[in-house]
């Protein structure tokens, strides 16, 4: 997790230190970054066809970190399966993580209350994925689907 990558994009929105805050919960945190899964569905069966390789993890900070200047579906492009395979694992850890902190009915983040849907999509996946450092051993995913829909969340606990 990287709060300073996070601090740097949001300083270029806002000034961090005089912008009101809201607080996100960890379910909320979850429905802001669920439309990532419309950018990994249609890789799934190329990706799942890797194992976790800890070689491609600065490839995925360096695509991650290229979230200060483009959209996120741009950070994606030109990328290698490995890379893929370690952005898949940590987003889907990272959802772990949202579920658990919303279990224990805690905010997950403050952020500053000027940003839109998307700023605050960035600035989760820059909190959350850039430089992070798995919580669980990487799952083996050969046979693995993206859930649907938002609906059943609280089924991720299981993942």
């Amino acid at each position: 997790m990287s709060v300073d990558l996070m601090h740097e994009y949001l300083n270029n929105i806002c000034d961090l230190y005089s912008t009101p805050i809201k607080s996100i919960k960890g379910r909320e945190a979850v429905e802001y970054l669920w439309p990532i899964n419309d950018i990994f569905k249609p890789k799934m069966l190329h990706i799942r066809k890797f194992k976790y390789n800890i070689k491609f993890e600065k490839e995925a900070d360096s695509a991650l970190k290229k979230l200060l200047d483009m959209p996120v579906e741009n950070i994606f492009k030109d990328i290698k399966a490995g890379t893929w395979r370690v952005l898949l694992e940590r987003y889907l850890q990272y959802i772990i993580v949202c579920m658990a902190n919303e279990s224990h009915n805690k905010p997950f983040i403050t952020l500053p209350s000027v940003l839109n849907s998307e700023q605050i999509k960035v600035a989760l996946l820059l909190f959350g994925l850039h430089e992070m450092k798995l919580p669980h051993k990487p799952a083996e995913r050969s046979n693995y689907l993206l859930p649907e829909n938002v609906v059943g969340l609280d089924s991720w606990r299981n993942l």
